[in-house]
Order: structure tokens, then sequence, then C-alpha cells
């Protein structure tokens, strides 16, 4: 896109512009221009984009919470936690100990795949409460608008941290809850509380009760463990049909649709689940 089209603003966030502010993290590792030089090294694609934006005079904003990008506020994250945030990124450099944060998260779910199955019903959920995911997932961009009558919520791969600092600022705003949500990370459960779903969604409905809303969640052709069960059946107690895509595109449209188009089938409510 950058190459071949003329693009007036590209809204990212470049973790090198922040340096000065985590340097003391690595224990006089780097110097300033070292951490600088090894937090890009890390980013190529974000070096690329800003040299072409500098080159074509594209104006670079960054993504933080107060942003407004066309229709869509940005919710999340804030510009504090972003920065606090980037020492425990995969992609900065270790910091002098690893008793911070989140950067081994990953070892912890290598360590429980394969764990057994649980059972669920309408009224039993077995989603965690107590799950977390990796500081760069928090990091991503929580947006929100109004299209036509409708609320739409865009999380990216956040987790429960970035939803709950959006869900506040939501509710500072006095933001309606949304009807269309795209299911982060792919339907991770590592993404996702009871709680976090209740804040957004709303409180589970009785089992029969009409949607309220639809969400939609990206998944690979190769992915047959996503979008997790656990999460289908989370967002359905709440409400919202689920759909997924696998292989294939879904428009979402008013009307009559587009030609040639086939109607999507949601994902059914699963009576066995993923276990820890």
């Amino acid at each position: 896109m950058m190459e071949h089209f003329r693009v007036d603003n590209l809204w990212m966030n470049r973790p090198w512009l922040y340096a000065d502010q985590i340097l003391h993290h690595f224990h006089g590792n780097f110097t300033l221009q070292g951490l600088i030089d090894d937090i890009k090294e890390r980013h190529p694609y974000l070096v690329e984009l800003e040299r072409l934006a500098i080159r074509k005079g594209t104006v670079i904003h960054e993504v933080f919470q107060g942003a407004q990008i066309g229709a869509f506020s940005v919710l999340a994250p804030t510009r504090n936690r972003y920065i606090t945030s980037l020492p425990d990124f995969e992609k900065t450099p270790d910091r002098h100990t690893e008793a911070a944060g989140l950067r081994n998260f990953p070892l912890f779910r290598a360590i429980a795949a394969g764990a057994k199955r649980l059972l669920e019903n309408w009224d039993i959920e077995t989603l965690a409460e107590n799950t977390e995911t990796s500081a760069s997932n928090e990091s991503c961009v929580v947006q929100y608008a109004v299209l036509g009558s409708k609320p739409v919520l865009l999380t990216a791969d956040v987790g429960p941290i970035g939803l709950t600092e959006a869900a506040n600022y939501a509710a500072q705003l006095g933001l309606n809850r949304p009807r269309l949500v795209q299911v982060p990370h792919h339907g991770s459960r590592h993404n996702v509380t009871p709680s976090v779903l209740n804040r957004w969604l709303g409180d589970k409905q009785p089992q029969g009760a009409a949607a309220v809303g639809t969400a939609f969640c990206s998944v690979g052709s190769n992915a047959h463990d996503y979008p997790r069960a656990q999460v289908t059946n989370a967002f359905m107690r709440r409400g919202f049909k689920v759909y997924s895509t696998r292989t294939i595109w879904i428009s979402h449209a008013a009307g009559g649709g587009h030609p040639g188009g086939v109607p999507i089938v949601a994902e059914e409510f699963a009576h066995e689940v993923e276990g820890l």
C-alpha cells in the first residue's frame, strides 16, 4: 500500500521512540543509541514503514487512548501503559532480570498444551478468570466506532488488561455496548475472561434467548483448535453469535449482501471444551 498508493496518514507506534524512558531496565547493557538500534533491528517492518512514510510525506501518528482514526476512537492502550510494557515485549532485549513479567508466558502455553477436556453446559462456564497473555498482545490497539447505527469493537490480539482499560475508558465516554465484535487473538482463551466479557457484552442470557450481537473470529485454515470452544461458548451465553473465517472471507453488510455470497454458519455451542 505504501509503495504504490498515496497515504496521507499512518497510525503506528514505534517502540524505539521511547528508548530513553526504558533504558534503565537494561542495567547498563546498552547505551541509548545501542538500545534504539537493537529495537529497530527487531522491528524491520516498522522501520520500513517509517522510511516509506518519511520519503512520501505521510504523517505518522501515535496510536494511544484518545486518538481518533476516522470514525474509530482508540480506547487502549494508554501511552503510559504501552511504554511501561515495552521491556517485556518479545521483540525488545531481555531485562537484566527475568523476574518481570509476561515474557515467558508462551512457555506456560506450551506446558498447558494437550491438557484434559472439560464438560460445559449453558449454566457451567469453565473459562478462566485469572488468565493473562503477553505484554506485546496487551499493547494492541482497541478501537470503537458507530457505523450506521451499530456500535463496533475491534480488539486485535489484546488481552484482559487492555480490554479492561478500554472498557473503563468507554464507560467514561458513555459509549454503548458493541453489537459487532472482533473476537481477540483468533479466539484464544488467554485473551478474555468472564468478567471482561460481562463488561463488554453484558451478563449471561437465558438459554434460547434471541441474539443481541455478532462476533467475528479471524482463524487460519489450518488452526483447527481455534477459536477455543470455551471462548465461543462464553460469547454465545452473552447473546453473541460467533462466525469464523477459516477458509472463507466474511462480508457483513446491510440489505441483500453481495452477489455470489452464501450464508455463513455460526459456531455451535460445545459441550466438551479445552481444559488446563
